[in-house]
């Protein structure tokens, strides 16, 4: 009896990811597109005709016309839907899982991973197939798709369940069927209330498989009513609904007589007559759970004899499918019937159809292991080949790419070196000049400077004399006054004239060598307000005080170093009054060298070519 609620659940996943398939992924290349090679198509064919279906994908993948990944994922469906080939159906659907292109698409890769989950599950590997769920439900929740939540949630209950974990997975099933329950009432397509008519499908089995016959049979108002929610929609495929509801009637009139109540299950067993899909040969292999729950052996062996037939014109007889769908109910019917010779002649065929499939497996499984054993072994010959002669090649590659970077690397060195020592023996050259330049001006301002005492002396009582007078008086109501006055923001050719006296007083006394020297010592001597000495300095100096000292010792170790060239970098700085490192900064920032580049451009330009 269980079987035949496997047989109604297996038409739910199959029908359920026939029609959530239809939305394809990946891009088709253009020669692909509109034809027999087409993902739509191919996804189309995966349940009615896989065999063409994977016929076509070898072509496909030999042509190149799509991408690997849809390859993989339609070979999975193909398996999956139309040859129930979960072995392989996971194979397929793993090795698109691995694949980057996986991760574009959410939708797609949510329908992967519930494919996925149902063949770790038919393969008996629930704590895998829990893992995809976990995986599938985060995605879902993540892309806010309460109706894929709903789906994993079963997904997940019937490994929970076959796990012993059965109050948890009621409990989600309860949840999902109420979540799809609100999301089919949403919309005008039927996939989500086909999904609620699945979940609620699923429920009742699990109640079935659990000896729950009250518990099951008391969801029948709600599947009628789900089947009504179904039946409303719009773009229903035509006969889903008669097979929707012939497979659930079938279920109930078994569960029913199974509780005694025979009244209502020959009601329901009626109802199932009036169905179109009860007429076709899937549809006749509903009675027989019913008529052996009523006892009615003989009817149940008519129909079992039919059903026969169909197998073997249109299936594989030699399948535990066949043992479990057929002969075991065969042997239940000669038993009810009180045909003991038949009934062990047909267990007699269970047993040698066991023996056989069982030898089968076996030596499926050891000619599988052996094709593995011996790809493996000449994939590994060719992978040292490959490995020896990829390992020569880098070698030989690399010390070639090697020499050439060597080359190239010495060559721009040289050019480098080679540019750098022109500049810096240009900018020695430079330097030398300015201060040879700063020195003669230097001795130009002292002139100046004398001349111009001589004149002031010689001409005590001229207007010239009397403008130098107002100068400084002007220069020392400004040290007293403690708001500048207008004059100081216009600088004078006197300011100017002042400013050269200062510079003259600082170089020839080197007063930077001081290390108590300060500003305020000159502007004391020169009688100077503090913003009138910080304009001085910024507009004739073009920096402030302690910059122009700082400019000052590092004239003065150039001197150094060209007069002493025995002399180290430490002596130096410590006669220039500074530290190493504030000299090696500095010196770096000012003239654009290191002291040790100028030292050397030095002694290059004094050296002959």
């Amino acid at each position: 009896m269980k079987n035949i609620l496997l047989y109604i659940i297996g038409i739910f996943i199959l029908l359920a990811l026939s029609m959530t398939t239809g939305c394809g992924s990946g891009e088709s290349r253009p020669e692909a597109a509109d034809s027999i090679y087409s993902v739509e198509y191919l996804n189309s064919i995966t349940l009615d005709n896989p065999e063409r279906a994977l016929a076509l994908l070898d072509t496909v993948e030999q042509k190149n016309l799509i991408n690997k990944f849809d390859i993989a994922r339609l070979r999975c469906l193909a398996y999956h839907n139309g040859l129930s080939d979960y072995k392989n159906a996971l194979r397929y659907g793993l090795e698109a899982y691995n694949m980057p292109e996986a991760r574009l698409d959410a939708e797609i890769l949510l329908l992967l991973l519930g494919v996925i989950a149902d063949d770790y599950y038919q393969n008996g590997n629930y704590e895998e197939s829990v893992r995809i769920c976990a995986e599938g439900l985060k995605l879902a929740s993540d892309s806010l798709l309460k109706d894929q939540v709903a789906n994993f949630d079963v997904s997940l209950a019937t490994n929970l369940w076959e796990l012993g974990r059965k109050d948890e997975a009621y409990l989600r099933l309860d949840a999902a069927a109420d979540i799809l329950e609100k999301e089919a009432a949403k919309y005008r397509s039927y996939m989500a209330a086909d999904d609620y008519v699945y979940s609620l499908g699923v429920y009742i089995q699990s109640l079935y498989s659990d000896c729950r016959y009250r518990d099951a049979i008391a969801m029948l108002p709600r599947y009628e009513q789900a089947m009504d929610c179904l039946e409303s929609k719009d773009d229903i495929p035509d006969g889903l609904v008669d097979m929707r509801r012939a497979s659930a009637y079938a279920a109930f009139a078994s569960m029913l007589a199974l509780e005694g109540d025979n009244r209502k299950a020959d009601e329901i067993y009626r109802k199932l007559l009036e169905t179109d899909y009860s007429k076709t040969p899937d549809g006749t292999q509903l009675f027989v759970p019913y008529l052996l729950a009523r006892k009615r052996y003989a009817e149940a062996l008519s129909y079992l004899k039919d059903e026969k037939e169909y197998w073997q014109a249109n299936a594989d007889t030699l399948s535990f499918d066949y043992i479990d769908t057929h002969l075991k109910r065969e042997q239940e019917a000669y038993t009810g019937l009180n045909k003991t010779a038949e009934a062990l002649r047909v267990a007699n065929t269970i047993q040698q159809m066991s023996d056989t499939l069982r030898e089968r497996e076996r030596s499926a499984k050891a000619l599988e292991l052996a094709e593995i054993y011996k790809t493996q072994e000449q994939a590994l010959q060719l992978e040292q080949q490959s490995t020896s002669i990829l390992i020569r090649n880098i070698i030989i590659s690399s010390a070639l790419i090697f020499l050439i970077l060597a080359v190239v690397f010495i060559i721009r060195i040289l050019r480098y070196n080679k540019t750098i020592n022109s500049k810096n023996k240009v900018m020695v050259k430079t330097i030398d000049e300015l201060i040879g330049y700063k020195d003669e001006l230097f001795e130009r301002q002292e002139e100046v400077l004398q001349l111009r005492k001589e004149l002031n002396e010689a001409k005590k009582n001229t207007d010239i004399e009397a403008t130098l007078t107002e100068t400084t008086e002007n220069n020392e109501d400004s040290a007293s006054s403690e708001t500048p006055e207008k004059s100081e923001s216009l600088l004078t050719e006197g300011d100017k004239m002042l400013y050269i006296r200062m510079n003259h007083e600082v170089q020839a006394r080197r007063l930077y060598l001081n290390p108590n020297f300060s500003r305020k010592d000159l502007m004391s001597e020169f009688k100077i307000s503090a913003n009138k000495f910080s304009m001085l300095f910024k507009e004739f100096a073009g920096c402030t005080f302690s910059q122009y000292i700082q400019n000052c010792r590092l004239d003065y170790a150039v001197k150094l170093m060209r007069e002493n060239p025995q002399w180290n970098f430490d002596a130096i700085a410590k006669e220039a009054q500074m530290s190493n490192g504030a000299f090696y900064s500095h010196f770096k920032r000012r003239f654009g060298m290191s002291p040790s580049d100028f030292r050397a451009g030095e002694a290059s330009i004094s050296s002959p070519d």
